[in-house]
This record gives structure tokens, sequence and C-alpha cells, in this order.
């Protein structure tokens, strides 16, 4: 996989699509029902100049 920038439209969507691609988290995650939101916060010594978040809706795997 290429390096992809934390936390970004690329970085979501190849995120997206190895979770999708995982047959194992449809039997783990079957009944889950509650979304997931990572949040990166500002921080110059990491470059990262504004607050960035990617929601995860992880419903039934």
């Amino acid at each position: 996989m290429a390096r992809l920038e934390v936390f970004s439209d690329e970085w979501a969507a190849a995120c997206r699509d190895r979770l999708n691609d995982r047959g194992r988290l449809k039997s783990v995650a079957s009944s889950w029902s509650s979304p997931v939101a990572l949040v990166m916060r500002p921080d110059s010594r990491l470059g990262v100049e504004r607050e960035r978040v990617i929601y995860l809706e992880l419903r039934d795997g």
C-alpha cells in the first residue's frame, strides 16, 4: 500500500476498503450498532494544522 497522509480523504477511503475486505470483521462485528469517530487534534510538530475527523459506520459488520 502506498504511504498516505493519515486522516486524508484517500486514507479514509483506503481504510474503508480494507475494513470492507475483511471477512472476519463481518462475523466479529455482526451485532455492532454504534459508530466510531477517530479524531486527530492539531499539532504543528506533526504538521497537522487543523483537526481531522474520520467517522466509521460499522453497523452489522
